[in-house]
């Protein structure tokens, strides 16, 4: 039986940490949902998203995937793909999976 082996495709990240919102936003193109664009949130207890007027002190990020609606937290990396698609990564898997290109 013939063996394989996944070619390397090159995306691009950027950890989700409330100091770079703004270089979370130009990269997310954060926005509204409605327009398929990442947009900030409060994340209740349960880790999902609060809907609009509730608050809680844990911010977040929900971005659409190929997966649906997914909430990002600080610390989440948030890949963008070479198609443009974004995706999460949780911080302790990221290491595992990826390693930095040096251009």
């Amino acid at each position: 039986m013939a063996k394989y082996r996944a070619k390397p495709l090159v995306m691009e990240a950027v950890q989700l940490t409330w100091e770079n919102w703004s270089e979370i936003s130009a990269f997310a193109d954060v926005g509204d949902l409605s327009d398929g664009k990442a947009m900030g949130c409060y994340i209740g207890p349960d880790g999902q998203a609060l809907t609009a007027g509730q608050t809680s002190d844990v911010l977040g990020l929900v971005i659409p995937t190929q997966r649906g609606l997914r909430v990002g937290r600080q610390h989440d990396w948030i890949i963008k793909w070479p198609n443009g698609e974004l995706d999460l990564c949780a911080p302790e898997t990221f290491p595992l999976t990826y390693e930095k290109v040096e251009e």
